[in-house]
């Protein structure tokens, strides 16, 4: 199976850009994990057109495949919305 590698690799950390490790996924992988993600979305009418979605960022794993789940279906959902990652740096 090809590997995707996602576009996710920046997170905002207390106002600036802070590159993080890319994450690599298989595509088909990807698929199983948008489509509950998407019919959530749906059944709970959790998006509105333009909405800004903010999604907190620890680093882990189930952080950064949600923000990349997002970020995937905003390209295709028939909403139009914009997702951005974010965690804080508690120095």
């Amino acid at each position: 199976m090809k590997k995707q590698k996602l576009l996710f690799n920046l997170c905002v950390v207390g106002g600036l850009f802070k590159e993080q490790s890319p994450v690599f996924l298989e595509s088909n992988d990807m698929n199983k994990v948008l489509s509950p993600v998407r019919r959530a979305v749906e059944d709970f009418k959790m998006i509105q057109s333009k909405d800004r979605i903010c999604i907190g960022v620890s680093g882990g794993k189930d952080s950064l495949l949600l923000l990349s789940a997002m970020h995937k279906l905003a390209t295709f959902y028939p909403q139009p919305f914009t997702v951005i990652g974010v965690t804080i740096d508690m120095g």
